[in-house]
């Protein structure tokens, strides 16, 4: 296992709703999992899949300025989150890290019961929201999105709004007949969720396609997502709260909140 520094490390109180036993002491280096998270990106999915899994997890904030030093290129040389250590293995892929986490945790059902057809469905809708769907946001990462006038800032919200319109109403017409995208909750979901709070947080509008609005409501309401979003300093509103975390912070070990 790789060494970190740990002068920012501290242990978070963990909210009611999503109680966690004491610490486990007898966790060693190759057993312990690491995820690098941003808070708020993409790297919540995987914390969200995390704490359903229920093993005992760190998390280390990475700040932007972290992303191009040489200790995290190291880490993942493509200067992004999330990145996940566990013992001598390092992902740094978005579905690459909810499929080994299948593959350690299957009973936390991450891609559904692990067959070939839960599997597909789950990686369907994952891909549509991880890719099909995140392209369309990488413009508001430009640094030009924020030096441009507001007329330019409109214009690509204009943009974004129209290739994300459709593929958000196919979601929705989906969601009519069932609570979740693959009729069980997966990491499809998991990742669905981040790419509507980008949604909101970058002012395109959905208010109207309310089995989408139900689909946010329901997964704010589980447990463990409540304890990413707070252990990232986020709510569901989207406002940044004093409790934003910095540095490195231990999960101990966690019933799975299912």
């Amino acid at each position: 296992m790789k060494t970190h520094s740990s002068n920012a490390a501290s242990v978070v109180a963990r909210p009611s709703l999503c109680p966690y036993p004491p610490p486990a002491t007898s966790q060693s280096n190759a057993e312990r999992i690491l995820l690098y998270v941003y808070p708020g990106a993409s790297s919540l999915a995987a914390h969200i899949a995390l704490r359903w899994c229920g093993h005992p997890f760190d998390t280390l904030a990475v700040k932007p300025a972290m992303l191009r030093s040489a200790s995290h290129l190291a880490i993942n040389p493509a200067s992004v989150v999330p990145a996940l250590e566990h013992g001598p293995s390092v992902l740094t892929d978005d579905i690459a890290i909810h499929d080994y986490l299948h593959g350690r945790f299957p009973d936390a059902g991450l891609f559904g019961d692990g067959s070939g057809q839960q599997r597909a469905e789950t990686l369907y809708w994952m891909m549509l929201s991880s890719s099909d769907m995140r392209l369309v946001f990488q413009s508001f990462c430009s640094p030009s999105f924020y030096r441009n006038r507001d007329d330019r800032r409109s214009v690509l919200q204009s943009n974004a709004s129209l290739r994300l319109r459709p593929l958000l109403e196919l979601v929705d017409s989906h969601l009519r007949s069932r609570e979740w995208l693959t009729g069980f909750r997966s990491a499809a979901d998991a990742y669905l969720y981040v790419v509507l709070r980008w949604a909101v947080l970058f002012g395109i509008e959905a208010d109207d396609l309310q089995y989408l609005a139900a689909f946010k409501r329901r997964i704010e309401a589980d447990p463990c997502v409540q304890a990413a979003l707070e252990a990232e300093g986020l709510s569901p509103e989207l406002a940044p709260t004093p409790r934003m975390v910095s540095g490195r912070t231990s999960v101990p070990e966690a019933q799975p909140c299912r």
